[in-house]
């Protein structure tokens, strides 16, 4: 076998990544055979393109030309069984894009707004109960003031609870594998990501701004990586095999980490896309 018979061997074999003699520039992954100081090498390249492994010399171009096709063999192999690996690793793996929001999702951001609103309503319209004369807070206002605040601080945390379920089901998704169920949304550190560190107005309207372009812009890649099937499938996979994602933020839907109401909104949730098969 020689170089004038390798294009013929390659396309019989269906074999791919060869770069014989830099016809073409290098790229990676490719298996390169070149002659070179009255020489003929063979070698492959890395991720970077650049020389990767052990450079196999050669003084007959009929040597060089076996190894050559050897190694695109292999590589065949290779691409074959990572393939399998991948397919047999996203079988295993399930996604369920939702087609709605959750109802109990816009229930608890009013229910938080209304814990939030509800008892300052009540010291506007109430005034006259909750004062004395010299605008000192009687007992019942400094009642209503403390269960103000409290309700304050739960309503911020159920409308938080009810616009992370909006999150998942509008730019995330569940996954299941290996008999746990997670729910995906963004991950808040890319929606601060960029703010400017201080307390001033200005700061804090140019943190605004940004905290808005940041989640437009990730919350669009996001939408398009729930567009590919194969993407997204091999993004979860390797999210889940390195339990680590910089674009998602990830929770089992039975964490503790959950509260009871939230964990039973997830499941009947996921159960319902389970039903529907909506993959």
């Amino acid at each position: 076998m020689l170089i004038k018979d390798l294009e013929n061997v390659i396309k019989e074999e269906n074999l791919s990544g060869a770069n014989i003699c830099n016809t073409t520039s290098l790229s990676p992954d490719q298996v390169v055979i070149t002659q070179e100081e009255g020489k003929w090498k063979v070698y492959n390249t890395g991720e970077r393109a650049s020389l990767f492994g052990v450079v196999s010399c050669f003084d007959s171009e009929a040597e060089a030309c076996e190894d050559f096709i050897k190694k695109l063999r292999l590589r065949k192999k290779c691409l074959e069984l990572e393939k399998e690996r991948w397919k047999k690793r996203n079988d295993s793996l399930k996604i369920y894009v939702s087609d709605r929001v959750m109802p109990i999702a816009y229930i608890e951001m009013v229910i938080g707004l209304m814990f939030a609103v509800i008892p300052t309503a009540c010291f506007l319209f109430f005034k006259e109960y909750l004062f004395t004369e010299k605008d000192g807070l009687t007992f019942t206002g400094v009642e209503l003031l403390v269960v103000a605040t409290v309700l304050l601080f739960v309503g911020f945390a159920v409308i938080g609870s009810g616009n992370y379920k909006r999150g998942v089901c509008l730019h995330g998704f569940f996954a299941e594998r290996d008999g746990h169920v997670y729910a995906f949304s963004i991950n808040p550190d890319r929606i601060s990501e960029g703010n400017l560190h201080g307390a001033g107005t200005i700061s804090k309207l140019i943190n605004g701004f940004n905290q808005m372009n940041n989640k437009a812009y990730y919350t669009e890649r996001m939408d398009n990586l729930r567009k590919s099937t194969d993407d997204l499938y091999n993004e979860v996979n390797s999210i889940l095999d390195n339990h680590y994602s910089s674009l998602y933020s990830y929770r089992d839907i039975d964490s503790s980490k959950f509260t009871v109401i939230e964990r039973k909104a997830l499941r009947d949730e996921y159960e319902r896309l389970k039903v529907e098969n909506r993959l």
